[in-house]
């Protein structure tokens, strides 16, 4: 028995109509949205975003206004320390893909001139590597491997598969061992 993946946005629209059966793995290249991108896309984005699993094990649970009351009450108080002149500076260092940082930053930057806002994370992008053969990996910038993407296939390699799907189990083996041989530069 096998389970093939969502490696279109026409699936993943589908797929979130049938949201009671158990959702098939999501391909990352999905998350690949322009600059320029409508409201649809970015809600896309937002839903696959929050399906990412990291090689560590944690998910990139964010969506917009998430910190809204939190970033309030914070704002009061940072407001009974410093004055609207004040210089000072704020890190988050967990910032997922930056979007509470960016919604927190435009609240405060017009109360506090002269306010720093540092927002980074562990994980900011992923490589996408495509062999000749039309063969996908995703992976971390460290190297990590967490898809496998070989059409109508979307496999990932940073969890585990149910032992219920043994060709999809036999695949992941057969992906571990190349993304394995692959040389992805340090700098990548």
């Amino acid at each position: 028995m096998f389970r093939t993946g969502i490696w279109t946005v026409e699936q993943f629209v589908e797929a979130e109509k049938r949201p009671l059966r158990k959702p098939k793995p999501v391909s990352i290249r999905l998350l690949d949205v322009q600059d320029t991108a409508g409201t649809e896309e970015i809600r896309i984005f937002e839903a696959i975003s929050r399906t990412l699993r990291t090689s560590n094990g944690t998910y990139r649970t964010t969506y917009p206004h998430r910190f809204q009351d939190l970033d309030r009450a914070a704002s009061i108080q940072i407001g009974r320390i410093f004055g609207p002149d004040s210089e000072f500076g704020i890190q988050d260092r967990a910032a997922s893909n930056c979007l509470t940082s960016a919604e927190w930053a435009s609240a405060l930057f017009p109360v506090f001139k002269r306010v720093r806002l540092t927002a980074s994370d562990l994980l900011l992008f992923l490589v996408e590597a495509e062999l000749p053969s039309g063969e996908i990996f995703i992976v971390e910038p460290g190297g990590e491997p967490l898809q496998y993407i070989r059409s109508p296939f979307v496999l990932p390699l940073a969890g585990g598969e149910s032992r219920r799907h043994m060709v999809n189990r036999l695949m992941i083996k057969y992906a571990l061992g190349k993304v394995a041989r692959l040389r992805i530069p340090r700098e990548w």
